[in-house]
């Protein structure tokens, strides 16, 4: 392993601990190449340790956007842990609202065909 592989995996350690990084970067970029980093050279314990802190810091239901969830599943499963999917974003605000903003103007469209602005 080449020392500059190294400096960069202690570099990107170093940046979860910035105060505010979330504000240049997303974090969870960065816990994604060190899970996949370590993942990759079959260092499962330390894969699923950096999956731990992951979990601490962003929404469960975010990991799959920054880790593969085959991935996922391999590294429960080398650890001897069951894998559970994380439920649905059902309370995330912008499906919330994108649902709910839909619903509307759906009601809008009916209101309007009711009163005759719009022809069928």
């Amino acid at each position: 392993m080449s020392e500059n592989t190294e400096d960069g995996l202690r570099d990107l350690q170093q940046l979860l601990q910035v105060e505010n990084i979330g504000m240049a970067i997303r974090i969870g970029d960065i816990y994604s190449l060190l899970i996949e980093y370590h993942a990759n050279r079959q260092r499962w314990k330390q894969a699923y340790t950096i999956l731990e802190e992951m979990r601490q810091s962003i929404p469960e239901t975010s990991i799959v956007y920054y880790v593969n969830q085959s991935l996922l599943i391999a590294i429960h499963q080398k650890m001897g842990i069951e894998y559970k999917a994380p439920a649905a974003r059902q309370a995330d605000g912008y499906a919330s609202a994108a649902k709910q903003s839909s619903n509307e103007n759906d009601d809008d469209i009916r209101d309007n065909v009711d009163f005759g602005t719009y022809d069928d």
